[in-house]
């Protein structure tokens, strides 16, 4: 509580009127005498008391107007009211996510009065993260500009940064709160896919397992069929499906898919997509053998009987199962 006194003189008595001008200008009032306002006067003087002061009354100016029939009428000078308030923070918004090498800010606020400075006071605080604050009235906002390097979001000593702010104005105890920041980053391959061997008319399935910080991960599957680069393929059910998927699959290649290869584009809405190293398909087909099951000697003269044969792969190895050469 404060109060305010003052002399009053004149006769006959004055009629004594307390006046009020707000901190932000405005010229003088009368007073409304209510809570938290009270005004005890005598015939000698005046006292204005407030009870329960709060932020809201500071820098109000008060004054006394003081009337008796006779003129001049007077009025005192005014005096100022200043309400010191210990600092606050009360924040609902502790956490907040930043993108990797994408700048961004966080704000939050503290109160008090006079408003009350801010700085770090334990924690994890992100290196390169600038605090800058700007006061108006009783609230200082406090702002964080940070744009994640690649090591900072990478960093597991440090990721999530939790840490603490300090909010100080010489009147009452500190106040403080905690913070998280957290890293957003782009996809990362954790299972490159690998080469498939199989045979004609069975399915050949391709896969990548992949890992992301935020956003949603999203794929394009790739082939290349020779020197000209790979191109985005699309889900057909007669050769492809689940382009857009972890998983591809080839469906029923045939020996002209030998040797193609496929890659995966993985993106998740932040960062850099990263795409996959390629992987080959491979297509077997059984040895037939294709030369006459026959062939013509002559006696006691050399001759040959080839045996000829095409598979996938071409290197055929030969041997007898059944019968007998002649000696």
């Amino acid at each position: 509580n404060i109060s305010f006194a003052t002399t009053i003189a004149g006769s006959p008595a004055p009629t004594v009127t307390w006046q009020v001008q707000p901190a932000a200008g405005g010229g003088f009032t009368t007073l409304t005498i209510a809570a938290p306002y009270s005004v005890v006067t005598t015939a000698t003087t005046s006292t204005l008391t407030i009870t329960g002061a709060t932020a809201a009354l500071n820098g109000n100016q008060y004054r006394v107007f003081a009337t008796n029939g006779v003129t001049p009428d007077a009025t005192s000078s005014g005096v100022a009211l200043t309400v010191n308030q210990p600092p606050a923070m009360a924040n609902t918004t502790t956490t907040a996510n930043f993108t990797v090498l994408t700048s961004s800010t966080f704000t939050f606020t503290a109160t008090g009065s006079p408003a009350p400075t801010l700085s770090i006071l334990s924690g994890n605080y992100p290196v390169n993260a600038v605090l800058t604050q700007s006061a108006s009235g009783t609230t200082t906002t406090g702002t964080i500009t940070w744009a994640p390097s690649a090591s900072e979001a990478s960093s597991s000593l440090t990721s999530p940064y939790t840490f603490t702010v300090k909010a100080t104005n010489g009147f009452g105890s500190d106040a403080s709160q905690s913070f998280t920041l957290s890293v957003l980053t782009g996809p990362s391959i954790t299972t490159q896919p690998s080469a498939q061997t199989v045979g004609p008319s069975t399915n050949a399935q391709f896969s990548v397992a992949a890992t992301s910080n935020g956003g949603t991960l999203t794929y394009q599957w790739m082939r290349r069929v020779d020197s000209t680069g790979f191109f985005n393929i699309s889900d057909n059910s007669l050769t492809y499906l689940g382009t857009n998927t972890a998983t591809l699959t080839v469906v029923n290649p045939n020996e002209s898919s030998n040797g193609y290869q496929f890659q995966v584009v993985v993106s998740s809405g932040i960062g850099s997509p990263v795409t996959s190293s390629a992987a080959a398909l491979t297509v077997t087909r059984p040895p037939q053998i294709t030369s006459v099951p026959t062939a013509s000697f002559v006696e006691n003269q050399s001759g040959t009987f080839p045996v000829r044969a095409t598979g996938s792969p071409s290197t055929i190895t030969y041997s007898l199962t059944g019968g007998t050469l002649p000696s």
